[in-house]
C-alpha cells in the first residue's frame, strides 16, 4: 500500500492506493474510496502512445478527476513490454497461444505491487523473452506477438 498527499490548484488530496493493475485502481482519496477504471496507457519511452484517463466509479467524482492514476502496462509495435522496472511473477501464456485484448499475458512485482500486465494487441505469441524471477528495465521487451 503507497500513500500520497497530492496538492492540485491549492487543494490538497491524501490518496492511499489499496490495489492497482491495468485494468483498475482502488484509491481511498481524502477517506473516500474510489475505483478508479484503467481506460489507456502513455509510455514515455514508446514511440507511439496511447493517452490514459482514469475514469472514477464511485464517490465524489471532483475529487476523484482531479487525481491522476497511470496504469502498469504497455505494449508497442507488437510486443509486450515493461511499463517500470520490476520482477516478473508469473508468465500466464506460452509460444503459439492466441491472446485477444485485455487478455492478462503476465504478473510483475514494480515497487512493491503486484502488477497485471495485460496485452493491448490481439495476436499470437511468437517469443517469451523472459522467465519468472526476471528482472526487467522499463520499456524492455517481455513477450513477441506474431
Amino acid at each position: 500500500m503507497r500513500k500520497y498527499e497530492l496538492k492540485i490548484n491549492e487543494q490538497t488530496f491524501k490518496i492511499q492506493v489499496n490495489e492497482f493493475s491495468s485494468e483498475e485502481a482502488k484509491l481511498v482519496i481524502n477517506d473516500k474510496p474510489f475505483v478508479v477504471k484503467v481506460s489507456g496507457i502513455e509510455h514515455d519511452t514508446m514511440k507511439s502512445k496511447v493517452a490514459r484517463k482514469p475514469m472514477p466509479t464511485g464517490g465524489s467524482s471532483a475529487s476523484a478527476a482531479s487525481a491522476k492514476a497511470t496504469a502498469p502496462a504497455a505494449t508497442g509495435g507488437n510486443s509486450v513490454t515493461a511499463p517500470i522496472p520490476g520482477k516478473i511473477m508469473e508468465v500466464f501464456v506460452k509460444e503459439g497461444d492466441a491472446i485477444k485484448v485485455g487478455q492478462p499475458v503476465l504478473k510483475m512485482e514494480a515497487m512493491k505491487m503486484e502488477n497485471v500486465i495485460n496485452a493491448t494487441l490481439a495476436g499470437t505469441v511468437g517469443s517469451i523473452l523472459v522467465n519468472e524471477g526476471d528482472a526487467v528495465s522499463q520499456g524492455q521487451e517481455l513477450v513477441l506477438l506474431g
